[in-house]
């Protein structure tokens, strides 16, 4: 059952968009249900090892993102240790990123319900694709009259 895995999550939050700091009142744990909001420019990448080969995405903004427009890093995660950097080349004083493990949110069920109802009915499409019958062409002309 999805609900029961767990998701690892890159998230980041524009610290004077939330309406409290975290880091204050030690209320990490309430990021997941708040917005993540990416930084729009500047050169900012996720930096990782993955079968032994470097791997970078982009952040600002990123290109592929979870329904709660977090980056989901679960294929990235491995037994044993896992290596990210933050690559950045500009001031990111205002954004606080966080690594999340967490139960799949209400977003990322409902879309993966979606994904797999239009599978479903892709599968289905395809096998009523094998139950054609020819059909009988209701006129034929003989190749005479069309001379």
């Amino acid at each position: 059952d999805s609900e029961q895995n767990l998701c690892a999550s890159f998230a980041c939050y524009h610290l004077p968009s939330l309406p409290y700091n975290p880091l204050e009142n030690g209320a990490l744990e309430t990021l997941i249900h708040l917005p993540c909001l990416w930084p729009t420019s500047g050169d900012l990448s996720l930096q990782m090892k993955w079968d032994g080969k470097d791997f970078i995405i982009p952040l600002a903004p990123p290109i592929f993102v979870t329904p709660d427009n977090c980056i989901d890093v679960s294929a990235f995660i491995r037994s044993g240790e896992n290596i990210f950097s933050v690559i950045h080349q500009n001031n990111m004083s205002d954004y606080l990123f966080v690594f999340l493990v967490h139960s799949p949110t209400s977003e990322q069920l409902s879309h993966l319900a979606s994904c797999r109802s239009r599978h479903e009915e892709w599968v289905q499409s395809i096998h009523d694709l094998g139950k054609l019958e020819p059909m009988e062409l209701t006129w034929k002309q003989s190749l005479s009259e069309v001379i």
